[in-house]
């Protein structure tokens, strides 16, 4: 009986993969085969010919190159900053204890409790009354603020798997604080704020609800164009801007690897402070 059951729970476990799978997959290639459709309308699928019509007219739109564009500056310049400021609150944040602990923590989540229309229009309230005007700053701050709980969970879990000891033993053979931060801390935690940053920017890249708020005519966001036109006029464009934005989403993990070594940030350790990691006694 036991045996049954458990052979019944792998099952479900299964099926269950297979429909998460399937739920993501298949939109995807749905949407992947609907871009290169030869036809100058959305039928049956698989299209009886192939084309690269539709990602002509994408590059060829000033509307969404404009948007790409603005895109692009806003999704990178707010993962930075995001990056290093959720960076220095995990930092912060490890170093609490009890109640504060608890407290910190809530504060820089509430961004991801907050609907976002919600906070999107409590944002732009917020510029108008201070005077921010730029689209672009308007649009790099809330990004900042919606994406920054990302940076901050994942160098906090990479924060708490670093042994204490470490720290510890570097101290006691003279590194200040500021050594064992820069060569044993951070080295560390290089996996978490990656990860944050590549969280934080595909996250940026895709926002609607945010950023619809704080767009103007001459500043738009690539997915809020996307929204728009798909409005006023559907038609498989939309497809390739969309397979485009994905493709982006896979280029910055790539060139991650290319740079960095995805390898080198999950399985170094602390060997991958290198012989900079290695202090001396101070002698007095």
């Amino acid at each position: 009986m036991k045996r049954l059951v458990d052979h019944a729970i792998l099952a479900l476990t299964a099926l269950t993969v297979i429909a998460a799978c399937a739920v993501i997959v298949l939109p995807l290639l749905y949407t992947i085969l609907t871009s290169f459709d030869a036809r100058r309308f959305i039928g049956a699928m698989p299209p009886p010919a192939l084309s690269l019509q539709w990602y002509i007219s994408f590059f060829n739109s000033q509307i969404f190159m404009d948007a790409l564009r603005a895109s692009l500056v806003v999704c990178f310049v707010a993962g930075v900053l995001a990056t290093i400021l959720g960076t220095l609150a995990a930092l912060g944040l490890a170093r609490l204890t009890g109640g504060s602990a608890l407290a910190a923590g809530g504060l820089f989540s509430s961004p991801q409790l907050i609907p976002h229309v919600v906070l999107g229009f409590a944002l732009l309230l917020v510029f108008a009354r201070i005077g921010i005007d730029n689209a672009y700053a308007r649009l790099v701050l809330a990004h900042t603020v919606i994406t920054m709980p990302f940076v901050v969970r994942t160098v906090l879990a990479s924060l708490y798997g670093i042994r204490p000891a470490l720290s510890e033993a570097a101290m006691s053979l003279g590194a200040t604080s500021g050594q064992v931060l820069k060569e044993i801390t951070l080295p560390l935690a290089k996996t978490g704020i990656a990860v944050g940053f590549i969280f934080a920017v595909a996250f940026s890249l895709d926002d609607v609800s945010v950023a619809v708020f704080l767009t103007d005519p001459d500043v738009t966001t690539l997915p809020v164009a996307l929204a728009s036109s798909m409005k006023a006029s559907f038609d498989p464009t939309i497809a390739a801007a969309a397979v485009v934005m994905v493709g982006i989403a896979a280029a910055i993990v790539a060139t991650l690897e290319w740079l960095v070594g995805l390898d080198h940030l999950i399985g170094q350790g602390l060997y991958g402070a290198g012989s900079k990691g290695r202090f001396k006694r101070v002698t007095r």
